[in-house]
């Protein structure tokens, strides 16, 4: 996070944007007892699936975050709002 707002500040008249994408768990052929113990702590109830980013990253690589700069894009399924 850190880096990520120096980076924003250092690069800030250049046009350069920079920003962080949080991401949590993929469900990735872990252990059934692992997906159920990380599945209970996220508001959602279950791991991410492998697509469900997509639409994170398109947003913060188009213009449609051009006003964004030195921040955190959150998608935890719930993880961090507890």
């Amino acid at each position: 996070m850190n880096l990520t707002r120096y980076l924003a500040s250092y690069w800030q008249k250049t046009g350069i944007r920079v920003n962080t994408l949080s991401l949590g768990g993929v469900e990735n052929k872990q252990s059934p007892d692992f997906i159920k113990n990380y599945s209970y702590k996220t508001m959602i109830g279950r791991m991410a699936r492998k697509d469900e980013y997509v639409g994170a990253l398109l947003f913060l690589a188009s213009d449609a975050s051009s006003y964004m700069t030195g921040a955190n894009l959150i998608v935890d399924g719930g993880w961090t709002a507890w």
